[in-house]
Parts: C-alpha cells; structure tokens; sequence
C-alpha cells in the first residue's frame, strides 16, 4: 500500500528520521492520475489477449511493465548471510536501528569488559553509497547514544569493511579523500 524511499533507508537505521519519512501511500502518489491501484497475486499472465491472471479476476492491459525487484548479494561470503543485516527495506532499515539501541542499552548495563566491547562493535560490509551513507548515520547517531546511556565514546567501535582499494570507487579520487577522513 506504500512505496519505500530505497536511498533513504540508511536516515531510519541510524536514527536520523522516523520509520514513516521513507514511505510514501501509493494512494497519494496517484491521487491526481487515472491510475486504479489493485492489490491481487497475479498467477499467469496471457501475452496473446494482453490480460493478467489471477484466482478471482483478469485484467486487461495495453502495456504491461514489469519490476522484479532484485536481492542482497553476500558474494559468496561464507556465514555473512546467516550473520548479518540487509538494508533492503522498510523493515530492515527498522530492525538494524532498533538492534544498535538495544546493544547501547545492554552495553549500559554489562559489567564484562569483552562483552561490552562486542556489544559496541558494529561493522558495515560495502563502501559504496549506501554503506558509506549508513555508517555516517551511525557515527552521528552514536555520540548522542554515548551521552545517552553514558557510555565513553572511546568504546564504541565502527568498521567499515570494503573489498576495493578505496570506498566510493566510483566517485572522483578527491571525493573519496574526503569521505574516508569524514569517516
């Protein structure tokens, strides 16, 4: 019923924004159109009569679009599928903001040393765009749970894991200097 801002995802796992700046009602982005929005499992689609398929109904198209979507790749990585979060959704961006909070607060209250320190290690696997953009959002949002659960900013530990020579690979070598001493 809703579409997801993809690129914003990383501003609700670090806490920048609430969970509802990155949806948007499919309803409003029509509002204005001719576009009839129905919501059905489409089981065939007949390319010869121009019709979708369901259970109950058939619908009948003039151009006929269609968006797959796509999937996290973990790059043959053993365990990191098992072991990791995605940000691949509305959900995830949600699930990876709250487990941070919890670590904050489980660290606040942890008196072994190892286990608060893996408490408050977080890494992030990519330095393309969106890991780069996550970590930032973390950092940032990691000084105010520092002072928020008292804990030492010293303690907290931020990785940045990327396969290439640099992050952002695809950007201009001075915009990459300047995101890698940002970071």
């Amino acid at each position: 019923s809703y579409h997801t801002l993809l690129t914003e995802l990383h501003e609700v796992a670090g806490n920048r924004i609430p969970e509802e700046g990155v949806k948007v009602s499919l309803r409003d982005i029509f509002k204005y159109t001719d576009i009839k929005l129905v919501r059905d499992e489409i089981t065939s689609i007949d390319f010869d009569e121009k019709a979708l398929v369901s259970d109950n109904n058939q619908y009948k198209y003039d151009h006929l679009i269609l968006s797959a979507g796509s999937e996290p790749n973990f790059y043959d990585i053993p365990g990191l599928e098992e072991n990791c979060f995605t940000l691949w959704s509305y959900d995830d961006a949600i699930n990876i903001r709250e487990h941070i909070k919890q670590c904050f607060i489980k660290a606040s209250q942890e008196k072994d040393t190892d286990t608060r320190k893996k408490l408050l290690r977080f890494a992030v696997g990519g330095g393309g765009y969106t890991g780069v953009e996550v970590m930032g959002e973390i950092g940032q949002w990691v000084k105010k749970l520092c002072r928020l659960y008292e804990i030492p900013r010293y303690e907290v530990e931020l990785i940045l894991i990327e396969a290439l020579p640099n992050i952002l690979s695809n950007m201009k070598e001075k915009n990459i200097t300047k995101a890698t001493r940002y970071l």
